[in-house]
C-alpha cells in the first residue's frame, strides 16, 4: 500500500510541475514589461514629467528596468529596456516607452513604417528579418519587442 501511495503522490508532483511549467510558457512575452509598467507607474511618470520639464533623465532605481534610453526625431520617445538578449544578429529586446506625441513608433524611434494588425498592434519591418511590435497600454505608454 506505501508503494502505490508514493508513486500516486511522485505522479501528482509531476503532473504539477507540468501544469506549472505550462502556464508559465502559455504567458505572452509582453506580461513582464507591463507588469512592470503597473507596478511603478507612479515613478516613472515621475521620471516622464521631469524629463518633459528640464529635458533631464533621472535613471529609476526599479527592479527590471535594465537601461533608459531618449530618442529624439520627429516623434521622441523616452524608452525602459526590461529585457534583452542574444547575439549581434539573433537578438531580442523587450520593454515599455513613453511617446511625448501619443503615437507609437517602431524600436529606438526608427522611422519604420508601423502596419496596425486587428489585435490591436503595430508591427514594423526592417531590413531582412529584423521588426518588431508595439502596443499601448495606457495614455502615452506602449509596450514594444524588436528582434534582429
Amino acid at each position: 500500500m506505501k508503494m502505490k501511495t508514493k508513486a500516486l503522490l511522485f505522479i501528482l508532483v509531476v503532473v504539477a510541475i507540468g501544469i506549472f511549467c505550462m502556464m508559465i510558457s502559455s504567458r505572452p512575452w509582453y506580461a513582464q514589461p507591463q507588469k512592470i509598467f503597473e507596478k511603478n507607474r507612479e515613478a516613472l511618470e515621475g521620471v516622464v514629467e521631469e524629463y518633459l520639464a528640464d529635458g533631464i533623465i533621472q535613471y529609476p532605481e526599479i527592479d527590471g528596468i535594465t537601461q533608459v534610453n531618449e530618442w529624439s526625431d520627429e516623434n521622441p520617445i523616452l524608452e525602459f529596456m526590461t529585457d534583452g538578449f542574444g547575439i549581434a544578429s539573433a537578438s531580442t529586446y523587450k520593454g515599455f516607452y513613453y511617446s511625448v506625441n501619443d503615437v507609437p513608433v517602431a524600436f529606438q524611434g526608427g522611422n519604420e513604417q508601423l502596419t496596425y494588425t486587428d489585435d490591436g498592434w503595430y508591427e514594423w519591418a526592417g531590413v531582412g528579418d529584423n521588426g518588431g511590435r508595439t502596443k499601448q497600454i495606457d495614455g502615452n505608454w506602449y509596450v514594444f519587442e524588436a528582434h534582429f
